[in-house]
């Protein structure tokens, strides 16, 4: 089975979760519902193979997700890009 990588928009969240903001700051920060910011958690625990945020970190942490090769910050053209709101 081939592994699922995250999408920007997913590493961004967990990049902002990392960070100490909750879900509903992270919801605002980009401009969604909290629904939404729920739903993008519950892929990146299904994509990493977690059981929450905590567990999420943990396992990104582990597989070196934040190494500076990974941890892209994204310009504002790619968050306008991904952040686009739903059709």
């Amino acid at each position: 089975m081939k592994e699922e990588k995250l999408a920007l928009y997913e590493f961004y969240t967990l990049l902002l979760w990392a960070e100490g903001y909750s879900q509903k700051e992270i919801a605002d920060k980009l401009f969604r519902s909290a629904k939404f910011v729920e739903n993008v958690f519950s892929n990146i625990k299904r994509k990493l193979k977690t059981k929450n945020a905590q567990h999420s970190l943990q396992v990104a942490w582990k597989q070196n997700l934040f190494t500076k090769k990974n941890c892209i910050i994204p310009s504002n053209e790619q968050l306008k890009n991904c952040m686009m709101p739903m059709e």
